[in-house]
């Protein structure tokens, strides 16, 4: 799993002549985490080994090697100040913002890959958490990637829509060409919708944290010989502030 994780402790801001402009909670630098899990010699007791480890961006190893961040933010913000840091970043390092490799893990022909929708895949080694450098597909591909890629049969290429307070009879699926839809397809309330209430509840488990606790992305583990596409488990990292651990 990875996550936005601060170099420097804390999103960064700059201010000048021309306005404010600052990171957003995404902007983290990419960490890895993995859990071994390995049954014990005699079979009866499970072993778990816990590591985490930046993801060796290029823009990450050149604020490392400074001892300081080097990329002026350039997401929010005033608008001049914004492209004011776009310019800057381009002029000072070749890039308008830094690589952050900071949202999803996937694997490939048996390798896995760390990446965010900014910048190429980073290949990884899945054991020591190293990164063995960026993937770009032998110099054929030098531009973003998504960071959910999913392959499916050019058959079961589908769209599907229901109802807001729809179940899953209600779905309806539509063929469609193998594409990329990037967040542009929402839901909406037709007339008084909102107000309608669904026949059947749907049951919601959740588990509350002790004070001062907080979660890392979840997860989702599919148990070996599942049926069902939920039948499986959650994991997500905690940590305590209080305590640090």
């Amino acid at each position: 799993m990875t996550g936005p994780n601060p170099l420097f402790g804390g999103l960064l801001s700059a201010v000048s002549l021309f306005g404010r402009t600052s990171e957003i909670w995404i902007e983290g630098e990419g960490m890895l985490h993995a859990l071994y899990l390995s049954k014990s010699s005699g079979g009866s007791n499970w072993n778990v080994i816990y590591n985490n480890k930046y993801v060796g961006t290029d823009t990450f190893l050149l604020q490392k090697e400074r001892e300081k961040p080097a990329l002026l933010p350039a997401v929010e913000g005033d608008p001049l100040v914004v492209l004011s840091s776009f310019v800057l970043n381009m002029l000072r390092f070749g890039i308008p913002n830094k690589r952050m490799s900071n949202t999803n893990v996937f694997e490939h022909s048996g390798k896995f890959y760390s990446i965010s929708e900014n910048y190429i895949p980073q290949e990884i080694d899945i054991l020591t958490l190293l990164t063995l450098g960026n993937w770009d597909l032998n110099g054929a591909w030098t531009r973003p990637f998504t960071s959910h890629p999913k392959y499916e049969k050019e058959e079961y290429a589908r769209i599907g829509v229901m109802p807001r307070y729809g179940n899953a009879d209600s779905i309806r699926w539509f063929p469609v060409e193998a594409s990329c839809a990037f967040h542009i397809i929402n839901c909406f309330e037709d007339d008084d919708e909102d107000e309608e209430t669904p026949e059947e509840l749907v049951k919601v488990e959740y588990h509350m944290f002790p004070s001062n606790t907080f979660c890392s992305g979840s997860t989702f583990v599919l148990k070996n010989g599942a049926v069902e596409e939920d039948d499986g488990w959650i994991i997500t990292f905690l940590h305590n502030e209080d305590i640090n651990v």
